[in-house]
């Protein structure tokens, strides 16, 4: 992941993934306004965060749990083989407490309410900075 933003370094790239397209949309909005972060895809689904990533080779990628086809706990191990330079941040409305163990275990370098979505810039910073 990139350091401390400064005028010539990249911004982070993020792949968004989420069957909900409102709760992509603000996912989107979240970072939008951030300059340290680029959205460089989407996916509704595990087979398409998948592809995605393997397409984007994103930096980070916002991972949903609860999907159709293939949920977040079966796609991360895809994710990872597919983008291995891609910090996979899980993020759900479950309870850490029931999840946040298995997403780690499996690759995910965080696990993240849903709630913090207005927060959503700075944690991925903090976690970018904390990957350096």
């Amino acid at each position: 992941m990139t350091g401390p933003h400064r005028q010539s370094q990249p911004r982070v790239r993020v792949l968004l993934v989420d069957d909900d397209a409102d709760m992509r949309l603000i996912e989107r909005f979240a970072l939008a306004h951030d300059p340290r972060f680029v959205v460089v895809g989407e996916a509704g689904d595990g087979p398409e965060a998948v592809a995605a990533a393997s397409r984007t080779q994103p930096d980070v990628v916002l991972l949903d749990l609860a999907m159709p086809l293939m949920n977040g706990m079966e796609a991360l191990p895809l994710i990872c083989k597919a983008a291995p330079g891609s910090q996979v941040v899980m993020l759900s409305a479950y309870p850490a407490d029931t999840y946040a163990a298995e997403a780690r275990a499996l690759g995910a370098v965080a696990y993240l309410d849903k709630l913090s979505v207005p927060d959503l810039a700075d944690i991925l910073w903090r976690l970018c900075e904390a990957g350096d």
